[in-house]
């Protein structure tokens, strides 16, 4: 499940297909049209600092271009920090070392574009590179002359979500997906209150066409997923948004409403996933899959208690559309 913005913006962009369709819209259309998109694909990891993790979520590609590699960074940031620029410029440089320990043959380094796409609640106000954040401003002209070119320096591309109009997200040329979930970023901001069947209505033909796609089923859980955990909107409310999109959608958000509005969910998660004890999370598996099935055999909970937080957490996305325990688990 995806609770924040960056984690939602993350499930979605961490398909290369999706990716894709965003960075062509941002990259200056040279360098788009030299990248060979084809062959983007994701780079496992992360190199967010671990206590910047609710500020700040990541994602790495690698594309041809030309004959060679091109390295995309992306860096999803809510705030609009004022040391953006400084993170970028560490994480980027993360980025080149672990390029190195991979590539330990190699006698050059790929190009790295590094892209901040920032969806706060105001348009980007901040510095863009690491020098705007440097007092030079004191020195003698003398010395500023001097220092001014030994300073380090990383420039970014800026996707400011914020500063766009609903319109330009909609002409954007996006996938389904990102479109969906840029607009229910911009739809959510501000509007805890808001009844998710406003979001729906508007957006009706789009979210229908999404769920028809293969893929498309998934997407509709998370953005559903991050509706539950953003609105305060009562069950009944979230079911009948979610029936307007398609009656299995419906069903799908009872078991999204369950984890998210039955008492003791929230706690039971935090105890089981921050304190890594995965028998927490088995036992919310199980109880959902009763909820959702009826029943579970003694095989299935067997397996379901065995497994790790990370194959838990996998299963879990399952449970939002499977039909039976058997798809759930693979």
């Amino acid at each position: 499940m995806h609770y924040d913005d960056a984690a939602l913006l993350r499930h979605t962009l961490a398909q290369p297909e999706h990716a894709g369709s965003l960075l062509r819209t941002i990259l200056p259309r040279a360098l788009a049209n030299a990248v060979d998109w084809g062959s983007l694909r994701r780079v496992p990891g992360s190199s967010v600092d671990a206590e910047l993790t609710s500020h700040h979520a990541d994602l790495l590609f690698e594309a041809r271009l030309a004959g060679g590699v091109l390295l995309i960074y992306v860096l999803l940031e809510r705030p609009g920090d004022r040391w953006t620029p400084l993170h970028v410029l560490r994480y980027v440089l993360r980025v080149v070392d672990s390029w190195r320990l991979d590539h330990a043959h190699a006698t050059g380094l790929p190009p790295v574009l590094p892209v901040v796409v920032h969806h706060g609640a105001r348009a980007w106000r901040g510095p863009r590179t690491p020098f705007d954040l440097v007092d030079l401003a004191a020195l003698p002209p003398a010395a500023q002359a001097i220092l001014s070119p030994l300073q380090p320096g990383v420039h970014f591309l800026l996707d400011d979500l914020a500063a766009a109009t609903t319109a330009q997200l909609c002409e954007r040329g996006t996938t389904l997906a990102v479109r969906s979930t840029l607009l229910l970023l911009r739809f959510v901001r501000g509007a805890r209150h808001h009844d998710p069947a406003e979001f729906v209505r508007r957006w009706l033909d789009l979210l229908r066409a999404l769920w028809r796609e293969p893929a498309g089923r998934r997407t509709a859980a998370a953005l559903f997923g991050y509706m539950a955990c953003q609105l305060e909107s009562p069950c009944e409310q979230f079911a009948s948004a979610a029936s307007l999109v398609h009656e299995e959608a419906r069903i799908m958000s009872d078991t999204i409403a369950d984890q998210f509005r039955e008492e003791g969910f929230r706690s039971g998660l935090a105890q089981g996933l921050q304190a890594g004890r995965a028998e927490g999370r088995a036992e919310l598996m199980l109880r959902l899959l009763r909820r959702r099935f009826g029943s579970v055999t003694p095989a299935v909970e067997a397996r379901i208690r065995a497994a790790d937080i990370e194959q838990l957490e996998a299963w879990a996305e399952r449970l939002l559309t499977a039909a039976d325990p058997a798809q759930v688990l693979g």
